[in-house]
C-alpha cells in the first residue's frame, strides 16, 4: 500500500503544534505520515479525539427554536428571532486558521 492509500486510522503525525507536549509524552516511535521522519507520533484518530474534546469543553449548541419569551415577542411585535451563536462549520473553519496542514486536514475529516 503506498503512502496516499493509507487508511486514516493508520496514519500518524509528529507535528501538531498545540499538542506537542502530549505527543512527546504519549507518542510511539514511528514514522510520521506527513513529514516522513522517525520519532514520537500519534494517530490521526488520537488528534481528532483531542480536537473533539476541546470543542466539547469550549462550545455548545444553541437552541434551534426561540424561547417562549422570544416566541411571544415575535407574535406580538416586530421581533425577528435569529439563532444565537455561529454555524458549526464557521467555528471549525475559524479555529483552523493558523494551524498546520495536518490539523486542517483532520478538522475537515
Amino acid at each position: 500500500m503506498n503512502r496516499n492509500q493509507c487508511k486514516p486510522h493508520t496514519k500518524r503525525t509528529c507535528g501538531e503544534p498545540f499538542l506537542r507536549a502530549q505527543i512527546e509524552q504519549t507518542g510511539e516511535n514511528r514514522t510520521c505520515f506527513y513529514c516522513g521522519s522517525e520519532g514520537d507520533t500519534v494517530s490521526i484518530e488520537w488528534v481528532a479525539d483531542q480536537i473533539e474534546a476541546a470543542f466539547e469543553q469550549h462550545f455548545y449548541l444553541t437552541s434551534t427554536d426561540p424561547s417562549p419569551f422570544e416566541y411571544a415577542m415575535m407574535k406580538e411585535g416586530d421581533y425577528e428571532w435569529d439563532r444565537d451563536g455561529d454555524p458549526v462549520a464557521e467555528v471549525i473553519g475559524s479555529s483552523a486558521i493558523g494551524l498546520d496542514g495536518f490539523t486542517r486536514n483532520t478538522l475537515r475529516s
